[in-house]
């Protein structure tokens, strides 16, 4: 049967694109043996832990205005922006974390989903409540690995500090 199998799946890569970016994660043993031998087992491995870094920043408002102009809800970070977010209150924690894994962390007041892009497995949404002094905040981007987005939480009217998450996901190992 597993003969059966490699012959099907080497026929099946004469007929698909070789690029990564749109190989979806294995969804059945047939679906794993042909991922692995077109993209190797590194890149397809649905299981694989990723390492998630948020940090809770108080920005001032008008700060926070500066990086949302408009009704954008989060933006993609430069690292000499995110070196300028240093001088501003900070909370960082890491999560390891797999993919559809809600992660919670008591000290942070911070409870979020991660979901992986099924078709492309370095693009993830990361969706977060967040309380702080009693109030929850809520906010949701779409990153890719390597990256760092500010996303701006929203909920009650804030008066001078905007609570923001910086997020950025690795893959561990």
């Amino acid at each position: 049967m597993r003969h059966w199998l490699i012959g099907a799946a080497c026929a099946m890569l004469c007929l698909t694109p070789m690029s990564g970016a749109f190989a979806a994660p294995a969804l059945s043993e047939a679906d794993a043996i042909i991922a692995t031998l077109a993209y190797g087992p590194d890149d397809i491995l649905p299981d694989t832990d990723y390492r998630l870094s948020v940090t809770h920043i108080a920005l001032p408002r008008e700060k926070a205005a500066t990086y949302f102009a408009g009704k954008r809800g989060s933006k993609e970070l430069t690292r000499r922006e995110v070196r300028q977010l240093r001088r501003y209150p900070q909370k960082v924690r890491q999560f390891s974390v797999h993919n559809g894994q809600v992660f919670f962390n008591k000290k942070l007041g911070l409870q979020g989903q991660f979901d992986l892009d099924r078709w492309r497995l370095d693009e993830v949404r990361v969706s977060c409540r967040l309380l702080v002094n009693g109030k929850p905040y809520t906010g949701a981007s779409n990153l890719k690995k390597g990256q760092d987005v500010l996303l701006r939480m929203t909920g009650p009217v804030e008066t001078e500090q905007v609570p923001c998450l910086l997020l950025s996901f690795t893959k561990e190992g």
